[in-house]
This record gives structure tokens, sequence and C-alpha cells, in this order.
């Protein structure tokens, strides 16, 4: 019988693979990429890597460096429980354990953090070292950590961790088990420090609060004109949000900042920097060998640690809310969290509980940071969103005509500091960096212009310390207690007791200014600098609210009375329209329960939708003649029962995002085209997303006031239209554009046009997950960020019941999921666990902080 043709062409195919794969592997003749035999080997490559992780087996390790002795018992889905007589065993077999199934997600973030990615992954990494050089985290890293006494038990927290890790790596290497992109890529990591710790963490600051918004305005400015950018982009929202600490406020003195920017210090002052050149270099030696012996004494404490052992992102998207016993189904305090950010395999969280005599802890861990960052103790938990505060200063330095090296500041000219760095390059020759810093802090280009960057994030802070403070506390007065420690990011940190005390505060630097306005570009002289922060006592945050809820879901979280400034809409405040949500879905039950919660936590309502569609429907509906396509008919009518549920099967929601794209295009393109505003393809400012969202409150506005004229719709060459006309014709174009693409109204839906992804963090394509159609936008509690794919979105769901249950109630089990799994190897069971729960709206429960696991499919014994 004759084979089909198909099978001789998949033959002949699969030869010609094969001998390519071959040739490749043994010539490696691709550029930037070495030879890839050897990670064939099946003794030492990536067949024993994938075979190993694969599997979750019991064994015992040993380990001079414990004190005492630790077990570990891993759950179905590969969560480990921890115990240990003590804090040190506890956090060195966290690092151990999760640099087992994290390492190379571990060593990423802090190549990221320290500008050594190009090292191993070549020239698509240089742009992003030279960023992260120049913004200095492993700078602020290394005096964290210089300043931290090593009589302080986070100091040996942090090396136990370390140390945990930097077995793993030992053991991992000495069985030929590194990752496999390692072993692809040809290079081992390098110990782990605390240090590291410390730049990861800066990662995450970075990520949630470092933006370059000043310039970006400076920019509208510049285009716009101030009438125009002062209209559209005010300092408060001009729509109503739903503020957790309405006030009243009290203004206090502000609050010193103790810490400073290093490698800022100012060189000495000078009259004339051309005369007294001689003389200052004596002194900018001295200063360079005093910084030099500082440093040497932070290397010689990160010795110590080691000797032991021989794409600025940013996303406003995040929901957390508390409900008091009086206002909970059975009596409990509950709490909520999903923060929304990157969503990617592995994930950014790492599930572990944690159990010694003095700590109690179940929840999410960064991984590469020791503890958890969310979750509770036996007492206490908490969650995090984030405050979207400016916590970005942009100042330009008035710099010496005649000599560069020089800027004036406070009255005399300095000379800028010169840090310079090598960049390695895999494949390629190195690069060289100098880095200029201010007292202000580095040098960096933005939009074409130098600007020195004031970021609260560059600041040596104490988080850690906040952090280890929260694991211990036991009530309220702990919670405000550990958080007097915390600078950067600033968090709406929100807390539920067994003592039934719930709560948000925002705490963290807001840095406040002598003069001038920080929304722009301010001056370098000293004029505008930074004068001090908001005291604790007067930052945002309300404790056992007369509602008996709280919410925080990245809006502004004072009302436009509040004493201080903390931003603009321009900056990172999300329109509130997930906060309306959320307030008016608690306000309506009387009786919360974790099913409550879930139901939120997965709402697709879009309250922007819910408002804009009545004069959608209205202005359609006076101009009828316009109707008379069939599908506009279909079309108009689909309106009419839309709730703003952008539910995945809807037809109505995929025909109001695409109207609402049109529409915002149709308003605002003529502006950017007459004022020569920067756009991306889409029309959209080819800006900061930050101020981009802004205007949408400027249009929801302006569509919803009973005046159809507006002077935004009038077209700049003067020609009147009002909003009914723009409105129309997006229509129009809306139903146009669905009808090109998927045909009649009955076959549009939401999720043919919304999905998705959960992308590799190695960009290899088929490790990622997705796209798949999806409900929900931007502007949905269970938010999907970014269109037509969303890979921002809600990173871990958790709910948490704190508290005994009233008389004859039952507890409530606390729950918690994210869109991964434990592992990052792509062949472990463990590395899609959860995805299709997260998907379904689904949690599995936490386990409890102190109780030893109900089941274990596995069992680490770690001892000396």
């Amino acid at each position: 019988m004759r084979r089909p043709l198909w099978r001789h062409i998949n033959l002949l195919a699969s030869l010609v693979v094969t001998a390519a794969v071959l040739f490749f592997c043994i010539v490696g003749q691709v550029p930037s990429t070495p030879p890839l035999g050897t990670a064939f080997d099946p003794s030492t490559g990536i067949w024993k890597i994938t075979a190993t992780d694969a599997r979750a087996t019991s064994m015992t390790l040993t380990s001079a460096l414990m004190k005492h002795s630790a077990t570990i018992d891993f759950s179905k889905g590969g969560i480990p429980t921890i115990s240990a007589p003590d804090q040190f065993d506890a956090l060195f077999a966290q690092g151990y354990v999760c640099a087992h199934y994290r390492l190379l997600e571990m060593d990423l973030e802090r190549r990221l953090g320290e500008g050594t990615l190009a090292a191993v992954v070549g020239k698509t990494g240089i742009a992003s070292d030279k960023l992260q050089l120049t913004l200095g985290l492993k700078r602020t890293a290394e005096a964290e950590w210089h300043a931290l006494s090593p009589t302080s038990p986070l100091h040996h927290l942090l090396i136990a961790y370390s140390e945990g890790v930097n077995l793993s790596i030992s053991t991992m290497e000495s069985h030929h088990e590194l990752p496999a992109a390692m072993t692809l890529l040809h290079y081992s990591p390098a110990v782990w420090t605390p240090v590291d710790t410390l730049v990861v963490e800066g990662d995450l600051a970075e990520e949630l609060d470092y933006t370059t918004t000043p310039a970006d305005m400076a920019l509208l400015e510049k285009s716009l004109g101030k009438t125009k950018v002062a209209a559209w982009f005010p300092t408060t929202p001009i729509t109503p949000q739903s503020p957790y600490d309405p006030g009243p406020y009290r203004k206090e003195p502000l609050a010193p900042i103790t810490a400073s920017i290093p490698d800022s210090t100012l060189t000495p002052a000078v009259s004339h920097p051309e005369v007294a050149q001689k003389s200052l270099s004596a002194k900018i030696s001295h200063l360079t060998s005093a910084t030099t012996r500082s440093t040497d004494e932070g290397r010689s404490l990160l010795r110590y640690s080691k000797s032991i052992t021989a794409s600025i992102q940013h996303f406003g998207a995040s929901n957390n809310w508390v409900v008091a016993p009086s206002k909970s189904e059975n009596g409990q305090a509950l709490l909520a969290n999903d923060p929304h950010l990157q969503q990617t395999l592995p994930s950014v969280w790492y599930e572990v509980a944690i159990t010694t005599p003095s700590l109690k802890l179940s929840g999410v861990e960064v991984p590469g940071i020791p503890g958890i960052l969310l979750g509770r103790n036996a007492d206490v938990a908490w969650g995090f969103t984030n405050t979207q505060n400016q916590a970005t200063l942009l100042y330009k330095e008035k710099i010496d005509p005649h000599n560069p090296s020089y800027y004036f500041y406070e009255g005399a000219w300095h000379r800028f500091r010169r840090l310079h760095y090598e960049i390695k390059v895999a494949g390629s020759s190195s690069r060289s960096l100098t880095v200029k810093v201010a007292a202000s802090g580095p040098m960096l280009k933005v939009h074409k212009t130098s600007y020195s960057i004031w970021w609260a994030g560059a600041l040596p802070s104490h988080d850690l310390e906040a952090l280890y403070g929260l694991w211990q506390s036991k009530n309220a007065t702990d919670v405000h207690s550990a958080l007097r420690h915390w600078s950067a990011p600033t968090q709406n940190i929100a807390y539920a007791t067994n003592t039934g005390q719930v709560g948000i505060i925002a705490d963290g630097i807001y840095p406040q200014i002598k003069a001038g306005t920080p929304s722009l570009p301010l001056k370098g002289t000293g004029v505008d600098a930074v004068s001090g922060t908001i005291p604790l006592t007067s930052v945002p945050q309300v404790e056992n609210p007369a509602s008996g809820f709280s919410v925080s879901a990245n809006q502004r979280p004072v009302s436009a009375t509040y004493p201080y400034y903390i931003g603009t809409v321009a900056d990172f405040f999300d329109p509130g329209y997930r906060a309306d949500e959320i307030a008016a879905r608690l306000s309506a039950t009387t009786h919360a329960s974790p099913t409550t919660f879930g139901s939120i936590e997965t709402d697709v309502t879009d309250q922007l939708a819910k408002s804009l569609t009545p004069t959608l429907v209205s202005a359609l509906a006076s101009a009828p003649l316009s109707l008379s396509h069939p599908d506009e008919k279909a079309a108009f009518n689909l309106l009419k029962d839309f709730d703003g549920q952008m539910s995945a099967t809807s037809s109505a929601a995929a025909l109001y995002w695409v109207w609402f794209g049109h529409y915002e295009k149709n308003l605002f393109s003529p502006w950017w085209k007459e004022d020569n505003v920067p756009v991306r393809q889409d029309h959209n400012l080819k800006i900061s997303r930050e101020t981009s969202t802004a205007l949408i409150v400027d249009l929801a506005k302006w569509t919803t006031t009973t005046a159809p004229a507006n002077s935004a719709f009038t077209l700049p060459d003067g020609k009147v239209r009002n909003k009914n006309q723009v409105i129309i014709e997006a229509f129009h174009q809306a139903v146009a554009t669905l009808e090109n693409r998927f045909g009649k109204s009955t076959t549009w839906r939401w999720g043919k046009l919304q999905s998705r992804k959960f992308p590799s963090l190695t960009k290899v394509t088929a490790l990622g997950y997705g796209p798949r159609g999806s409900g929900g936008d931007s502007f949905t509690p269970d938010a999907a960020d970014g269109y037509p794919v969303a890979t921002v979105g809600p990173s871990w769901r958790e709910i948490i019941a704190m508290g005994q249950p009233s008389s004859g109630n039952a507890p409530f089990v606390s729950l918690g999921v994210y869109p991964g799994g434990q592992s990052e190897n792509p062949l472990s069971p463990w590395y899609e666990t959860w995805v299709n729960q997260w998907w379904s709206g689904k949690s599995h429960p936490l386990p409890i902080p102190g109780a030893k696991p109900s089941t274990s499919i596995a069992r680490w014994r770690m001892s000396r």
C-alpha cells in the first residue's frame, strides 16, 4: 500500500531538521550562539536536568553551615512547608528550596538589577544594563548591606538565605543539574550574596514606582501648551473616586529624609572651577579614596558571607480590601489582595510556609527575597497595592558652558562624580559606560534631554526590616510600628488581625520639595530640592472604618483637600473604576465571605463602560438615519442591553471596546497632529502609559456632561464638532471594523479580540501559555491590562480569614492561587500547576501558619 504524500514530506522535513540541528549543535555557526552539542550530553546535558527536576522525591541533605536542622514537606502542588527549630535554619532551607526550583529566575532578576544581563544574553541586554548601572540599584543595595549592623537579626537571616541558595547552586553544579538555559548559554551562576537579595528588592521597587513622567509632561507642555496641559492633566482628578482616607486631615511638619543617594556626595564648592582645578583634584582624590575604603569595608562583609560557602515597566493595577467582622458572614475579619503584575512562567511568586518557634508564615515570596512578601502569620494578614504617588523627580542641571564637568548647586559650582563601568557582552566586545552623578542623583537622557534623577527607590532603605516586623506582628499597633521602616515603593498595605482590626496604611517616602512644580522637571540649583517627606501619622490611612470595609485599587487614596503633594493624574493614579466597582460590591453585601471575595476578584465589570454606554445609546438614538444598515441596527440593539460586563463571550463588549478606541482616537488625534505630539501607530501618546490613561478621565467627564459642545471636540482649525458627532462617527467605524474582521454581529465576541498570555521568562514562545481569549480589560477588577494581548493581570489572588468565627459558625478557609506553578522547569509537573485553576476563578487552601502539613508527597531533611 502506498504511503500518503504527506508522510514522505514529513520524513524529508524531519531529516532536514535533524541534519540542521546536528550541524548547529556541533559547529555553532549562528552569530552570538555557542555550540550546543554538549548541552545534549546524556550525562551532563539538559536531559539529566529535566529528568531530575521533573520528579519530587524524599531526600536527606547535610551542611556544616546549618545550626541545627530543618524539614521541608511538599504538598501535591509543590508548596513547601519548612519547619526548623530557629529562624536561621528555616531561611537557610528556604534559600535552598527556592533556588532548586527558581534559580534561573533569581539569577536573571539579579542580573537585571545589577546591569549584567548582556554578559549572558548578548547585545540585546546592553540598553538594560546601561539603565540599571545609571540608576544604581546595586550601589543602593551595597549601601544598605553596609549600613546593616552585623548584630541585627536581619543580617544573619540574609546570610542564612544566601547560604541556602549557594548550597543549592553548588549541589546542582556538582550533579550537572543547573537550569537548562544556563547549560545552553554555557555559564554558571555566581554565588548569591545578601546584596543580590537587596538588588532583587530594588528591581520590584523600580517596576512599581520609578517613572520619567515629568519629562513626558515637559514634552506635552512644549507641544500642547501650558493651558491645555493644565486643563487636561490636573493635579486632582476631575471625576469622583473612592478615596479610602477621605479626611479630615491635619498638616504636620515634614519628616526628614535621612538617607542619601549613594555616590551623590558633593565635591567641594568653588567660585571658579577653571581656577581651582588643581586644588579640587586633590580633594576629589581624598573623597574617592574615602569612598573606596567604604566600598572595601562593604566588600569585606560580602567576603564574610561568601567565605562561609568555600525594561522600566510600570503597571497601575492591583486590588486589596478588608472587611471587618461586623460585615463578615461568620464574624471573622477578611482580607483580599490581588497584585496585578507581569504574568509570566515562572511566576514572580513562589508559595511557601515557614514554621519556627518565633516565626509562623504562609504566603508567597519573591524568589531571591527571604520570608514572605504577601500572606499572613498566626495573628495578622497583609496585602499590598501600589500607592502610585510620585516618587521620582527630574532636575535640569545648570552646567558650566565653559567646563561641562561642573554644575551649579546651592550657590556654588561642583564637579560631577563620575562612575566608570565595563559592560561585558556575550559574543561581542565589552562596552564602557561612564555615569555622571549630581547632588540630586545620576544623569540620564530622557526624550533627548539630560536630567539628574532623584528617585526614592535609590535611597538606602530598611524595607526588609519592615517586612521582618510584619512577620512577627500580633496586632495593628505592631503593623504600624513595623512600617516605620518602610521607604519604597510606597504601598497601600492592608491588614486584618485576629482581634478583628482592619485597615490600610500607605507608608513610604513622599518627596516634598522646597519650590517648583514637581510634575515637571525642576531646577537643579537647589531651590527646588527635596525638603522632606510626609510623616507617618499623616500618610493616607484608615483603621476600623465605620462602613465596615476599605478598598485600595491604585486610586488616589485621599480627597482633593489633602494638604500634601503626592502626584497628579498624569503620574500613576488609576482612574478609579476598579475601586468604584469593588466598593459598590462591598457596600451591597452585609454578609461577606470568601465566595463573595472570589466573585469580586474575578469581576469583569467595567464601570467606565457602564457610565459611557447610556450617552452612547442616547447619541445613536438621536440620529436614526445613521442606523439604516442592518448590522448597525443590530449593533445598536446590543448596546442598549450592555451592562458593562466585559465577558469573553459578549458581543456588546467587543463593540463597546472597538467604539471606545475609535472615539478616543477621533477626539485626540487632531490635536496630536496639530501640535506635533509624539504618538504610536495606535494613535495613543508615545510616552508613559500613566499619562495616556489620564486622558481617559477627561474623556469620561466630557462625554457624560449634559452639554454636547466642548473645546476639545472642536477641531484645531476651528471647525466645531460636538460630542454626539464624534460618538456617532466612531460607532460607524467600529461596526465596519468588526464586520471586516469577523462578519455579522452574531459572530462578534470580546474573547476574539482580547486575550491573555503568560510568556516564558526565557522568551521561548513554546514555553509560555496562551494567548487565550479572555474577559476583562484595563478597568475591571479582574484586570486584563494590555490590548489585544494582556500580559499584566492578577499575579496572585489571596483571600484570608482572621480570628475566631462568631458563635455557631465554622471558620473560613484562607485561599490563594497564582497562574503558574512552583517550578521553572517546563518538564516538571509543577510548571503550570495552577493555570487552569486560576483561569476558572478557583483557589487552593493556604497552609495554616504553624500547623503541620496534612499531607506530604515528599520530605527533604536538612541537618548539620
